[in-house]
C-alpha cells in the first residue's frame, strides 16, 4: 500500500500563469479560481500518480461550467467539462492520471473556457512508500521515505475524510432546510 499526500493550491511548487489566478474562500479552505480562458498551472512531481481536485459551484445557467484540459509530459491529453450542479461540491476529482513510469514528470493545467473554475488541491500516490508498522510504533525505527518526505509536503488531511465531512455537512443542511 502506498503513501498519499495532498499538495494544496497555495504550494510554491505549483506555477501559475501570471495575472489569471486568484484566492478564493472554497468551502474546505482557501482555493484558487480562474475564468480566464488559456490560464494554466503546472506542476513537477517524482511519484507514480497525480490527482487534480476543485471544487464545482452552481450557477444561474446550466451551460456556465469549466472546461479544463490536463497533460502529463505532453504526452497525454484529457479533457474535462464540468457537470452543472445546485450546490457547491467540495473536493470534487477533475483529473487522475493512470500510473506513470518512474521518474520525473509535469502535470501541465490549462483551461478551455471562460467559466469560473476552482482549483483546490493535487494528490500525488507513491506505491513504493510503505508504511513500515515497526516504526510506527517506535519512534526510533527508521521508516522507509513517504512521498511527502520527497515532495516536501506536510499536509496530513485525508482527502476521504475532507469529502465525508463536506458531504455530511451537506445532507444535514438539506435536512434543515427541508
Amino acid at each position: 500500500m502506498g503513501q498519499s499526500t495532498i499538495i494544496y493550491q497555495s504550494d510554491p511548487k505549483i506555477s501559475y500563469s501570471p495575472g489569471d489566478w486568484s484566492q478564493f474562500p472554497g468551502p474546505v479552505g482557501q482555493e484558487q479560481i480562474t475564468s480566464t480562458y488559456g490560464a494554466s498551472f503546472n506542476f513537477r512531481f517524482n511519484v507514480s500518480e497525480v490527482e487534480v481536485y476543485g471544487s464545482l459551484h452552481p450557477s444561474t445557467n446550466s451551460s456556465i461550467v469549466p472546461k479544463s484540459v490536463y497533460d502529463v509530459d505532453a504526452t497525454n491529453q484529457f479533457v474535462y467539462t464540468a457537470h452543472w450542479v445546485a450546490l457547491s461540491t467540495p473536493v470534487t476529482s477533475f483529473y487522475n492520471s493512470s500510473p506513470l513510469s518512474a521518474g520525473t514528470h509535469t502535470l501541465y493545467v490549462s483551461m478551455l473556457s471562460s467559466n469560473p473554475y476552482y482549483f483546490d488541491s493535487i494528490q500525488i500516490d507513491d506505491p513504493l512508500a510503505v508504511a513500515d508498522p515497526v516504526s510506527s510504533a517506535s519512534s526510533s525505527a527508521t521508516a522507509t521515505p513517504t512521498a511527502s518526505q520527497i515532495t516536501g509536503s506536510t499536509s496530513s488531511v485525508p482527502v476521504a475524510a475532507i469529502v465525508g465531512a463536506s458531504l455530511g455537512g451537506l445532507v444535514l443542511l438539506a435536512s434543515i432546510i427541508s
